[in-house]
């Protein structure tokens, strides 16, 4: 695990180089703590370049937002 990934345990997308990554995902559970495994999602090749991967990123941290949220307006 990188030094980005150790810092958050978020569940969030963030890129290393062309490189987008899902960070490890803690939660409380009734007898402790659980968390999930990150991973990487994609790598970009170069004639898509580091700034598509950022946009990726930000897609997915933005898509991940609004599903959180339609899923609390649920209850």
């Amino acid at each position: 695990m990188t030094a980005s990934a150790d810092a958050r345990l978020d569940g969030s997308y963030y890129v290393e180089g062309r490189i987008v990554h899902r960070a490890p995902l803690a939660k409380k559970t009734e007898t402790g703590r659980s968390i999930s495994l990150g991973f990487p999602v994609c790598e970009l090749s170069e004639w898509v370049g580091d700034e598509a991967a950022q946009i990726i990123a930000d897609a997915l941290n933005e898509a991940q937002r609004r599903a959180v949220l339609a899923a609390e307006g649920e209850k």
